[in-house]
């Protein structure tokens, strides 16, 4: 139980820092965010860790390190304290700025992560064809894709 909360302490930690450095690139006109923040649990110092762009989702590997996406589109790695650069063969997303709905949104490890490296990820991404429903004439079922 112990590793647990350690984790999550870590996780939360990352989450903060991580949101106060998304902040931090916000207009000129903003005050910069905040050093500490007060909790039910005791003060909280917020540190800048790195610089992301529009951060979202995040997974802790079994290693410690810690997968984080970015809406545009990149897929990173946290470990020993470094960001690293995009991973490589992350698929093209479909994101249109900051309020867009789309992008490169939450990433899971595969519970059995240390023996199959899978991870999941989920995306936004432009169709094509969009379907149709075509309600059958006999019935008032549910509509039916065509």
């Amino acid at each position: 139980m112990r590793s647990r909360v350690i984790r999550f302490s870590a996780l939360s930690s990352m989450s903060i820092a991580l949101a106060a450095s998304a902040a931090a690139q916000g207009p000129a006109n903003q005050p910069p965010p905040p050093t500490t923040v007060s909790s039910s649990a005791g003060n909280i110092r917020i540190e800048r860790v790195a610089t992301l762009e529009f951060p979202w989702g995040m997974a802790v590997l079994p290693d410690g390190r810690v997968l984080i996406t970015e809406k545009p589109g990149r897929l990173r790695i946290w470990a020993s304290g470094q960001l690293s650069a995009p991973v490589q063969g992350v698929p093209s997303v479909l994101y249109r700025g900051d309020s867009d709905q789309g992008g490169l949104l939450d990433v899971e490890a595969d519970p059995n992560f240390a023996t199959n490296r899978l991870i999941y990820i989920s995306t936004s991404k432009r169709i094509r064809q969009a379907l149709r429903f075509q309600r059958p004439v006999s019935s008032a079922s549910a509509p039916t894709p065509t």
